[in-house]
This record gives C-alpha cells, sequence and structure tokens, in this order.
C-alpha cells in the first residue's frame, strides 16, 4: 500500500472518523471497500445521555445464525479519542492487514481499518470498546 493511500490526513477530525464509522461502516449488510466486498457488519449502541440515543441492530438473516455482539457506545468522546488514536498509530504502524488492492484511497483504507477492527474483538471488547482500542 502506497503512503498515499494509507496517510492519515492533517485536517481530518475525530468527528468525521466517527462519522464515517456510524454512517458508512457499521449497520451495513455490505460494505465495499474500493472494489472489494467485505462481510463485516458492526452494530451499535449509543447510551451516551449526551448524545440521542441511537442504536442500529442489523436483522438476522433467516435461516443464518448471525447473532453479532452489539458496540455498546457509552461515552462518545471518549471514544471517538479512542478510536482516532487507534487508526493514527495503526496507519503509522505500517503493520496493515488491509490488501494494496482493495484500499484505493485515504477512506477505503479507513473504513477498511475500521472494519478489521471488530473482527477479532470479543463480547467484552464490544462491551467495552474504548479500553479495546487503547489496547
Amino acid at each position: 500500500m502506497s503512503q498515499y493511500k494509507s496517510r492519515m490526513p492533517q485536517n481530518i477530525t475525530k468527528d468525521e472518523i466517527f462519522d464515517v464509522f456510524i454512517n458508512e461502516v457499521c449497520g451495513q449488510q455490505e460494505l465495499y471497500v474500493g472494489r472489494e466486498l467485505l462481510e463485516i457488519s458492526v452494530n451499535y449502541r449509543i447510551t451516551d445521555s449526551k448524545y440521542k440515543q441511537k442504536e442500529v441492530v442489523l436483522p438476522e438473516q433467516e435461516g443464518e445464525y448471525t447473532q453479532s455482539p452489539v458496540l455498546e457506545i457509552n461515552d462518545v468522546n471518549l471514544f471517538k479519542n479512542a478510536l482516532y488514536n487507534y487508526i493514527k498509530a495503526y496507519l503509522d504502524s505500517n503493520s496493515y492487514w488491509a490488501d494494496p488492492d482493495i484500499a484505493i484511497d485515504w477512506k477505503s483504507t479507513m473504513m477498511y481499518t475500521m472494519a478489521a477492527i471488530w473482527t477479532n474483538a470479543t463480547n467484552q471488547d464490544f462491551t467495552n470498546p474504548v479500553e479495546f482500542l487503547n489496547r
């Protein structure tokens, strides 16, 4: 993956990263990263009293066991900070999970990274996502 594709833009904010995570990565039946279809979906629930209660839990597919854990976001600001710091550290480390052919630009690299974070998470990590991201 070229440095251009994976470099985190200097002007990207924690809010922008959170917005992409909530609106484009979470709660999707299908997630396209570049030209690649990933079968990774992340359910979430925001319970932070400073934010409107929000939940996206995908319905089970008939005949399939798809009971995915629900990411519990209790403090949105702490979660935004942890997600931002994780993505920045991950991209700075040069130890990418993304195939160069999958991630075609910064946004697709970010989306792949966000989706891939949760593939190795346990149910407890979904309950304590800030702690998980900070590890």
